[in-house]
């Protein structure tokens, strides 16, 4: 699509835009978007700065002024995105009250992320599309429910201009409501429960080398991980180079180090990181050739005193190439 073509596409989507939105049930506020150090306590260490945006406003009807987080982490997926919502309580002190960390509708098809509103109790995240023959804007929007004490997607909509249309010629638009898709709450928005892993080991790499281990719950329950079972680490870490040599060995002891029977307790919907050490650590044991990287242990839920179910992360390979190190799944 030439600039022409898109500018002027923008321009019809723009004719519509103002009573998309007010049929959505959403309206803009201006200068929502805040400075991180606000809440730089809650904010990854691996989030990519360039795709962090925080937003302000009344998420639950009370006296204090609430954040939207929204952010994506190194090493992920690209479209991948995670909003998390802070409630604000007394002396400017923010307490995380849910997340989603399942978004993946930025960079797929020609859509890019634009932005999150607020606004009494309701919040919208919107996404503007454009592809060679089309254009699009779309929002979803959730709503504070006081007697779920939770927020329920409310409702979902979409613009579609073919770049080919004349100025008179309208949008396709597309609304759903509670009546289309039901009571979806926004923690469980966009997740595939039919793929989803109920617990999850996965890896990241930070900006100096360094490998972080990530044990996520993806249950609503807690679980209990062991640091150790019978003095053998229960979580291990297998390599293997090229050639397929394994060699297993236990990342750093879950806290506290001296504790034999140790066990670490993850809240549901929660992640648990480990900071294994400096790449060049482990792949120094190695020849110069790229190497993979698994993660494996046990866990169980609290009502499974004696059963220990398998945790098992994908092998993920790490290239070396002049000291520069690329980390990628397979």
């Amino acid at each position: 699509m030439n600039d022409t073509n898109r500018n002027l596409m923008k321009l019809n989507i723009g004719k519509y835009l103002v009573t998309f939105i007010f049929f959505s049930y959403y309206i803009p506020c201006v200068g929502q978007e805040v400075s991180l150090n606000k809440i730089k306590e809650f904010i990854p260490k691996t989030v990519i700065p360039s795709e962090t945006r925080v937003y302000r406003g009344n998420l639950n009807y009370d006296e204090f002024e609430d954040i939207v987080l929204r952010f994506k982490i190194v090493n992920e997926p690209e479209e991948r995105e995670h909003f998390h919502l802070l409630l604000g309580k007394k002396n400017g002190i923010y307490k995380l009250s849910s997340k989603n960390d399942f978004f993946t509708e930025d960079g797929v098809d020609g859509t890019s992320f634009n932005r999150v509103v607020i606004k009494n109790g309701y919040f919208s995240i919107e996404y503007e599309g454009w592809g060679n023959t089309s254009g699009s804007y779309d929002i979803i929007t959730f709503k504070y429910s006081k007697e779920n004490e939770n927020w329920l997607l409310h409702k979902t909509g979409s613009l579609l201009l073919h770049s080919y249309s004349d100025s008179d010629t309208e949008p396709t638009e597309d609304i759903n409501t509670q009546k289309d898709f039901g009571k979806n709450t926004f923690k469980d928005y966009g997740i595939d429960n039919s793929t989803l892993q109920e617990v999850e080991i996965d890896f990241s790499l930070t900006d100096k080398k360094e490998i972080i281990l990530y044990i996520k719950n993806n249950l609503y329950e807690p679980i209990i991980v062991n640091s150790f079972i019978f003095s053998i680490p229960s979580l291990i870490l297998t390599i293997k180079d090229k050639n397929g040599n394994i060699i297993d060995m236990p990342p750093p002891p879950i806290p506290p180090e001296n504790l034999k029977f140790y066990e670490k307790i993850i809240k549901g919907r929660e992640n648990l990181e480990i900071l294994i050490g400096a790449i060049n650590e482990i792949v120094d044991k190695l020849p110069e050739d790229d190497i993979q990287i698994r993660g494996k242990g046990y866990y169980k839920t609290s009502e499974e005193k004696k059963k220990k179910n398998k945790m098992t992360s994908e092998w993920v390979i790490i290239e070396k190439h002049n000291f520069v190190y690329k980390y990628e799944k397979k």
